[in-house]
């Protein structure tokens, strides 16, 4: 990236979470990566580089390793204009949601990672024709740890993402715990597969974001976004699904929408490879470490009813999960 062709204004604010910002080129299908940190920690520029090119080197030496190269964009780091970075900051500060500002955009170093903005597929010739879904996923830590070292013996039992649901509700982040666990997500097993990416539709705060052409059509910033409407995401998504069948709207229709959705997830996340390892998801985590968290919804209300958790086969009925 030369110095004369960056311009703030072909860039626009795309999301962040803890501990990076991602905004996004308008035209091109790039997205800019940059560090964040509370306004009394500085880091020198050396530190923010090697930072950042440690994430490049896990990604390209440790996940392609993993899942194959064709399911992993480690990027690059690049150096920017520090006037750029400055006006960019200012230019997307209003866009960022009150509770993520605790947190400012490093602009004393000019470096970033620059990476494919995977929401676009402007190179592939159907994309001038017909609109690009794109579903993002941030499934967090899928397993409980079972170390000796973990002394506490809840985390031997609760995943780490339940117990921080918790805290954030209780700070206030967050209006009310989600349904949603890794675990069920990573089991393998259909019928939980299918609880949590409801659960994660009903309740996505920052884990699930549905773009169309780039755009977010569907997706959670803070406990200060409007509750997530099923209705206005199955009209998006009914073409993709029913696109000539008239099957009308309402209720009904956005159940079905939804359902499709949820099949053709789990689907992919099942599907194998030739490629990579990438998509095989095996039914169970190994012979160590269990398998189930004990507050994930779905697995509380099998054993409530005396049934298995395990993934050979859940029979009886999915707790109710209600658009929201």
């Amino acid at each position: 990236m030369e110095e004369g062709k960056m311009d703030e204004n072909e860039w626009g604010y795309h999301g962040e979470g803890n501990k990076s910002l991602v905004v996004a080129h308008a035209q091109r299908c790039v997205v800019l990566r940059f560090l964040k940190f509370p306004p009394n920690r500085k880091k020198t520029s050396e530190e923010i580089f090697q930072h950042l090119q440690n994430i490049v080197d896990f990604g390209k030496n440790v996940m392609k390793e993993f899942l194959g190269e064709n399911y992993v964009h480690y990027g690059e780091v690049v150096q920017l204009p520090l006037e750029f970075v400055k006006q960019l900051c200012l230019k997307i500060q209003s866009e960022r949601p009150e509770s993520r500002c605790d947190k400012d955009l490093d602009t004393l170093s000019g470096y970033a990672m620059c990476l494919p903005n995977l929401t676009r597929l402007q190179t592939y010739r159907f994309a001038e024709h017909r609109p690009i879904l794109c579903v993002e996923i941030k499934p967090k830590c899928g397993f409980i740890p079972f170390s000796s070292d973990v002394t506490h013996e809840m985390k031997h039992k609760v995943c780490r993402y339940c117990m921080h649901q918790h805290l954030k509700v209780a700070t206030g982040k967050w209006k009310q715990i989600s349904k949603y666990c890794p675990l069920d997500l990573y089991s393998g097993n259909k019928q939980r597969m299918h609880f949590a990416l409801k659960s994660l539709l009903q309740e996505a705060q920052n884990n699930l974001k549905i773009f169309k052409n780039g755009e977010l059509i569907y997706g959670c910033k803070d406990a200060r976004s409007p509750v997530a409407d099923w209705s206005e995401l199955a009209h998006h998504l009914k073409p993709f699904f029913f696109p000539s069948n008239g099957l009308a709207s309402g209720p009904h229709c956005t159940r079905a929408v939804i359902r499709e959705l949820v099949h053709v997830i789990t689907r992919v996340l099942l599907s194998g490879s030739d490629k990579g390892r990438a998509g095989t998801l095996s039914p169970g985590l190994g012979p160590q470490g269990p398998r189930v968290c004990e507050a994930s919804p779905f697995s509380r209300s099998l054993r409530c009813q005396g049934a298995d958790v395990g993934p050979a086969g859940h029979r009886r009925p999915l707790p109710s999960v209600q658009p929201g």
